[in-house]
């Protein structure tokens, strides 16, 4: 029987943000291989940053396509075919869970605990 990974947010008791795309559960996170990616696209994690708190839909989606690339093999998805994936009634859902993926990665820019 295989053992079950645990996560570092599950230790700390932390649930992951995941997000249904394409039939499919994927978590949400800024670890280093979304960075990573992002970074690529933009040429530093910073301006990637920037696009992302502007909500432009693009930096949107490639965060989304760095999440999904990063996880389950999928190194051949391309950012198009994650934009057809995407509708506008999606992006609502989107940018609350990238907001709470961000504070469990980074913290809460407040200095509050989540939750309080």
């Amino acid at each position: 029987m295989a053992k079950k990974k645990v996560t570092a947010k599950e230790l700390q008791g932390k649930k992951p943000v995941t997000l249904e795309i394409g039939g499919k559960e994927y978590e949400l996170t800024y670890n280093f291989g979304v960075l990573g990616e992002l970074e690529e696209c933009y040429g530093t994690v910073e301006k990637a940053m920037q696009e992302l708190q502007k909500g432009k839909i693009k930096a949107i989606s490639r965060w989304i396509w760095a999440n999904m690339l990063v996880q389950d093999d999928n190194e051949n998805l391309t950012v198009r075919q994650v934009e057809r994936m995407l509708n506008v009634d999606f992006m609502e859902r989107v940018i609350e869970k990238m907001n709470l993926a961000m504070e469990q990665s980074f913290g809460d820019p407040t200095g509050e605990e989540l939750g309080e």
